[in-house]
């Protein structure tokens, strides 16, 4: 999220983008789109959707930033799923915030229901 703000700070368009695994950002920089994966250092000068098309490579990018063969196989299965797009921080806090909000109070709410579920059933 850091690099997207300072990607729009400096006046480049720049989108999250999300799967079920994984995170990286989208930029455009005049008529080339790039995306970065900050968690090993890495860019292509790719859209998202020929990342697989470019992957032989994209991996020997990984391989150079240090990521063992492992993680670059299971990066090669992430990129097979799709993207969700990210209009900047404050959209992609927002919508997550949401479900955490919700995840976060079933935390506690389900626990507390057992507890006092189980207090009935012993005082009966």
């Amino acid at each position: 999220m850091t690099l997207v703000q300072l990607l729009e700070r400096n006046g480049i368009n720049a989108v999250i983008l999300s799967n079920a695994q994984h995170v990286i950002v989208g930029a455009e920089l005049g008529d080339d789109y790039i995306c970065f994966d900050p968690d090993y250092g890495v860019e292509f000068s790719v859209r998202p959707h020929e990342i697989l098309a470019n992957w032989t490579d994209i991996s020997q990018r990984y391989d150079q930033a240090g990521a063992d063969r492992n993680n670059i196989m299971d990066l090669a299965d992430i990129y097979t799923l799709p993207f969700t797009t990210w209009r900047g921080v404050a959209h992609f806090a927002t919508n997550r915030f949401r479900a955490e909000a919700l995840f976060y109070l079933l935390k506690w709410v389900f626990p507390a229901l057992l507890i006092c579920g189980s207090l009935l059933l012993l005082s009966l």
